[in-house]
Order: structure tokens, then sequence, then C-alpha cells
């Protein structure tokens, strides 16, 4: 373990600004680049030759994923351009390399995702086969639909294939694992299905000069949009726990290299300008409308504020606690709950995803006129109506949880998922059409207005009674660095987009796999449900399917994907699962419940 740099009374003039610039430049990439993926990555140590050999093999795919994200505008430069979609605004082209580029990257994804499958618990194995199923009758329907009088070798080919899945996964499944011959053997039959399909396709195009296979490309893959989702909203839990490190690392950083009275006029100068921002907003939206239609959504943020506080009290004052606050880990109970939260609240919209997988298998003329239009049916219907109630239940059943963590002494379970509930059912009720529409705000103003005022008042009651530490005037200036990056919604679609912001979408999508990259720890462990290699085939299978779908997004300039997959699941991330542990570590840094700490410390004791 380092030991803390001195303070800065024994630096002084420009040795104190060199101190300062290299800690500056030596932290950002000791803690957000090499820490990120020391932490989050994988660990090939310890397993046999072939498994790491095909590892490698995905990492490799993975990285030429990544380089085609970043060189996406060149590639529709260096190839001629196919007309894939259009619309009354645009047409949507993509271009010719990126057809055989995602079908590799779809046989890869799905191979990888079958042999991890393989060998995992009876519910993995057979749910991973069924969406492999679901999504392989969809492109082999047209072949199916001809029947084999017309097309005897691509209709055997393609059956065949389907069978041998089957057969694998029936028999092998439960035997001794063989990974090198299972993903071969398993790589070749989903290549079969994928090129069969494929070459059929292009053939009925030269055939009639219909590029019917292209708009189907072109579908199976944005709906594929749909199992990622959930993943892409964990983004957003991350980029909370990211931004709660940057701020801070900052506030620490300064804080340790500066003289007091700097760390003093920085929070000073943090106050005025956020109160400015604030001040000024408000009165540009009172001109604009009123100050009538204003104060229901001012009213609506202080409500809001005042449920976080009341669940705060409530928990801080349980005599059951077990043990004392500490923010590492109210942290980690928010990155523990958050992704089977994330599944839960999604849980509609997978079942709605599922049903359109069976729906498209079902596409065939005799099988949809008996299933397929109930099947639609009930798939538009958990699209359209039953999401809505399904979130009041789950955010409902998540405040009875932390009821249970209450009186069971789990304080950090209990304050994450008390705030959960409390922010989730408040957000329902007073959206634009909830019962409570007469108080519904947008953007950050009105709640940033009143998160200003307790920390103004705290800070100044602190002061007036001679209690204002240096470690308290840096954790105001942490909770006003937070409060401004709330406001910064590019920063929250992609952390990077502060030093890569003028690449564009091809960067948002580079930094949502990068994102992925980096948390392949998850796959270093090793359980009876699901063993070490399951873990790791499934990891790469799904992070490169992932990175197929973003990838065809930002090649086909598909700004309405791009934003739906970036964007708008990242934002729905932060604001519903990552704001909760930030506000509970506000008002746990506000009310002085972490005990004492030195965070330069624990930074460099990070960084060993």
């Amino acid at each position: 373990m380092t030991e803390p740099r001195p303070p800065i009374e024994q630096k002084r003039g420009l040795a104190a600004a060199l101190a300062l610039l290299r800690d500056l430049g030596s932290g950002v990439i000791r803690h957000f680049v090499w820490g990120e993926l020391r932490e989050g990555g994988l660990d090939l140590r310890g397993l046999d030759r072939n498994v790491r050999a095909l590892s490698w093999f995905g990492l490799s795919v993975l990285v030429a994923t990544i380089a085609a994200l970043i060189f996406a505008d060149s590639l529709r430069s260096a190839f001629d351009l196919i007309l894939i979609a259009a619309d009354p605004v645009r047409g949507q082209l993509a271009p010719t390399l990126l057809f055989p580029l995602t079908l590799f990257l779809l046989i890869v994804a799905w191979t990888f995702a079958l042999a991890g499958a393989l060998h995992a618990h009876f519910a993995i194995r057979w749910l991973t086969h069924a969406l492999f199923g679901l999504n392989a009758l969809a492109w082999i329907n047209p072949i199916l639909l001809a029947g084999h009088e017309q097309f005897p070798t691509e209709y055997f080919a393609v059956i065949g294939a389907l069978a041998g899945v089957a057969l694998i996964f029936t028999f092998l499944g439960p035997a001794k694992s063989r990974p090198a011959l299972e993903f071969a053997l398993l790589f070749a039959l989903v290549s079969v299905i994928f090129l069969v399909a494929q070459q059929y396709g292009l053939a009925g195009w030269q055939r009639y000069g219909v590029p019917v296979q292209i708009a189907k490309m072109q579908f199976n893959i944005v709906y594929l949009g749909g199992l990622i989702t959930p993943l892409m909203i964990l983004i957003g839990v991350d980029i909370a726990e990211f931004a709660r490190r940057a701020a801070d690392w900052t506030t620490d950083t300064v804080r340790d290299h500066l003289p007091r009275y700097i760390v003093t006029v920085a929070l000073i100068g943090l106050f005025g300008w956020r109160w400015y921002v604030v001040v000024h907003e408000l009165r540009g939206d009172i001109a604009q409308t009123s100050l009538g239609e204003q104060l229901g959504g001012y009213c609506g943020a202080l409500v809001e504020l005042l449920a976080i506080i009341g669940v705060f009290r409530s928990v801080t004052r349980a005599r059951s606690a077990r043990e004392p606050w500490s923010e590492p880990e109210m942290v980690e109970t928010c990155l523990r709950f958050a992704f089977p939260l994330v599944i839960l609240y999604q849980a509609v919209s997978l079942l709605a995803f599922l049903l359109l997988n069976i729906t498209l298998a079902c596409s065939e003329a005799g099988a949809y006129e008996r299933f397929g239009s109930h099947l639609s049916w009930a798939q538009q219907f958990l699209s359209q109506s039953a999401s809505l109630p399904w979130h009041y239940i789950v955010s409902a059943g998540v405040g009875g949880a932390a009821l249970v963590a209450w009186h069971r002494g789990k304080q950090h379970a209990a304050l994450y998922l008390g705030l959960f509930s409390v922010l989730a059912v408040w957000d329902l009720l007073t959206a634009s059409d909830g019962l409570l529409a007469r108080l519904y705000w947008r953007g950050e103003t009105p709640g940033e207005l009143w998160w200003l005022v307790v920390l103004s008042v705290a800070v100044i009651y602190r002061w007036r009674r001679g209690e204002l530490t240096p470690l308290q005037r840096a954790d105001a200036c942490f909770m006003l660095l937070i409060l401004a990056l709330f406001r910064q919604r590019d920063f929250i679609e992609n952390p990077f987009t502060p030093l890569l912001g003028f690449a564009g979408s091809s960067f948002i999508a580079f930094g949502l796999v990068w994102d992925l990259a980096t948390h392949g720890a998850w796959a270093n462990h090793d359980s009876r449900v699901l063993p070490r290699v399951s873990r790791l085939f499934l990891y790469l299978g799904y992070i490169i399917l992932a990175g197929a779908v973003l990838n065809w997004a930002v090649a086909t300039h598909d700004l309405d994907g791009i934003q739906k997959l970036t964007g708008g699941a990242a934002l729905l991330g932060f604001d519903r699962f990552g704001k909760p542990l930030l506000y509970a570590i506000f008002l746990l840094r506000i009310c002085g419940r972490i005990p004492a700490r030195n965070t330069s410390a624990a930074t460099a004791a990070d960084s060993t």
C-alpha cells in the first residue's frame, strides 16, 4: 500500500503545483483506465489451453467490433452503400461490408452463448437454446415456407442444423465438458443456419430484384436490441458510480495538494456557480411560462426530497442496525441489487420480446393463422398496457423488501431499496400522464434547487458552530460536483464524451462497449449453477451480440436506435437505479453518518 502524499503545508510554490499536475495526470490513467481494466478484466489463468485459445478468439472479435465502431464512417466512405430502410425524412444506408461482418458477429455470438449455456443450470441451458431456436426460425422461415420440393438442399441443411443443435443440448449437456469439440460443432451448425438463410435471401434478390433479405436482416438485428436493453440500463448504474468516483477523486486531490483556504474558496465558488445557474434557469422558465405553471413542478420536487429524507431518517434511526454505516458497503449494496432489480423492472418488456420471437417464428402462413394473431395481441398488450401497472407493482414490492431489510438490521439494503421504491413510485405518479401530473417537472433545476437549499443550510449550520472541517468542505464540493454532473446528459450517455465528444455517435457506442469490456470479473467466478467456463463463454457471447447490434445501428446511422440503446437506456438506468445510491451518499455525508476517513489513503490503497 502506498503512503498518502504529504499535505500542502510541506510543499510550496512550484513544487506543489507540479505535484498537483502530476497526480491529476497519473490519477486519470490509474483510476479511470488501468483501474477499470484491472478490476473488471477477465482472468484466464488456470483454464484449459483450448478454453484460453477460444477466449482469446472471442476477445479478438470484440476488439474488431470496437474497431468497426470507431471507423464506422470510414467504412461508409470506403464501400458502396445500400438502401436498407426509408422514411419520409431520409433514407437509411449501410456499407456493403457491414452485412458479412454482422453475420459473422452473430454466428460467433450465438456460438459462444450456446457453448456457455450447454453445461449451465437446466433453466439457463434450455432458455438460451429456446432464444437461439426462435431467432434462427425467424431467419430461415422463408426456406421453410418454400418447402423441400423447391429448395431441397437449403431446406434439409437448415433443418439438419437445428436438429444437430438440439441433439447436442440433449446428449452433450449432461455429459463431461469438452469445450473445444462442442464449440467447433456448434460453430459449424450455427454457421450453416445463418449462411444458408443469407444465401437464400441473396439468391431471391438476384432472381426477383427485390431486396427482401436486406429488410429482413435489418429487422432481425434491430429487434435483438430488446435482448441487450437490460445491460444498457445497467450501464447507467455504472456511470453513477463512475461519477461518484470522479467527483470524490477530484475533491480529494485538490484537498491534499492545495492550501485549506483554496478548498474554502472552491466551495464558495461552486456554491455561487450552482446558485447562479439555478436562479437564472428559474427566471427563464417563469418568463417563458408563468410562476403558477412552474410552482407545481417545484412543489413536486420538494415533496420528492422530503420523501427521500423521510426514508433516510426512518432507516438511520433503526435500533436493529448491526453494523456501522460505510460508503463502500453502500456502493456494493447498490451494485449487488442493481442487476436483479433491472431484470425485475424490465420483466414485462423481456416477456414481450420473447413473444415477439415466437410470433416471428410462427410467421409461416398456417402457424400464424392459428397462433400468431393471439401472440401478436399478447405482445402488444404487454408492450402498451401492462408495463405501467407492472412498474407500480415492482416499486411497491421493492418497498416491502426494504421494510424486511430494515427489520433485519440490514440498513444499507433498506436505504437503497427504500429510496429506489420512493423515487420510482413518485416518478410514476408525477409523470406527464400520471395521477399527479400537476406536480410534473422537466429537467434538473427543481430538484437541484432544493438540494442546494439543504446543502447550504447544512454548511452554514456547521460553519456557525465551528464544526466545518476540511473533510466536510471537501464533501460539500463533492456533492456540488455531482449535482452539476446530473445535468450533463451527454456524460451520462457516455462518460468518454468530455475527451472524445468530437467523434460523435461512434464513440457513444465505443464507450458502451468499453464499459461492457471492463466488467468481465463476473466470469472469473465458479458455481454449480454457472461453472467458470460457462460464465466466460456466456459473457463473451453476450457482449459480442451487443457489439453487433450497436455496430449495426452506428454504421447505418440509425439515430433512433442509437438513442434508444445508448441515451435512453443509460439515462433510465442512471435516473431509476443510480440516483438512489447518490442520494443515499449525499445524506450520509451531510449528516456525518459515515465515520471520519482518510480518503486519500483509501485512494492510494486502491491504486496498489
